[in-house]
């Protein structure tokens, strides 16, 4: 891809793209004039920022257990990690909002309940008359009215689990430099398997993070260099 022939043209650029990304005027030029002279090209950072928008079969594994690698201007990388998250208990024992789920009984009768997961001899059930209660009381279906609406998705998403249709996962966020040196990581627990669109989004939003905070170390790295620079040669000049 063509890049900007001139320093001035790609101060120009950047510094549209930065204020195209909020930032104050005075703040934005001095990015662009920085990015022109020791960043990526104005194509790249296009490139990069257009691709991060993009839906997560670009930058999310396809599945707990998988990692991708993602190319960054300017040799860094990013690796992106879906994970099990064998911390997690079963739903209802991680948070409220679920109905009444018995322990496991050993040929136990339902007695009206429903079944919920078995393993061998052993199953477990979701009392759903008990549920019904705690749905009126909490104001569940509060939408529509229909309680046991309610009560029969919560039945569903708690048997989708059971049955291994979903899982909890973390995700890890890894920025590496050119050197394959870490540079920063960010890594939360705890999000259902089948919410991909909001784990890709907390991903973007974690990587560019990490990029904004590479950059302003970048930019004060190359500021104490240059007065660094100025002191020797101020110190050699004898003054």
């Amino acid at each position: 891809m063509k890049q900007t022939s001139s320093f001035r043209e790609a101060v120009r650029a950047y510094y549209k793209l930065h204020r195209n990304e909020g930032h104050r005027a005075q703040q934005a030029l001095r990015m662009a004039k920085h990015s022109a002279r020791y960043g990526a090209s104005v194509d790249q950072y296009v490139r990069l920022h257009t691709n991060l928008q993009r839906r997560h079969h670009a930058l999310m594994p396809n599945c707990a257990g998988n990692e991708q690698r993602y190319e960054l201007p300017g040799g860094l990388y990013a690796i992106v990690k879906i994970e099990y998250d064998t911390d997690c208990g079963p739903p209802w024992e991680n948070s409220d909002g679920h109905g009444v789920v018995s322990d496991w009984e050993h040929r136990g009768e339902a007695d009206g309940r429903w079944e919920l997961c078995e393993d061998h001899y052993s199953r477990r059930y979701y009392d759903w008359k008990e549920t019904l209660k705690i749905a009126k009381r909490d104001g569940w279906g509060a939408r529509n009215g229909d309680l046991m609406e309610a009560v029969r998705s919560d039945y569903e998403y708690l048997r989708s689990w059971c049955n291994d249709e979903w899982y909890y996962v973390g995700v890890v966020v890894e920025l590496y430099g050119a050197d394959d040196e870490l540079i920063a990581e960010d890594s939360c627990w705890g999000y259902e398997s089948y919410c991909e669109d909001y784990l890709c989004s907390e991903a973007r939003s974690w990587l560019r993070w990490m990029l904004v905070n590479y950059r302003k170390q970048q930019r004060e790295k190359c500021k104490q260099e240059r007065i660094a620079s100025r002191f020797r040669d101020a110190m050699e000049c004898g003054v």
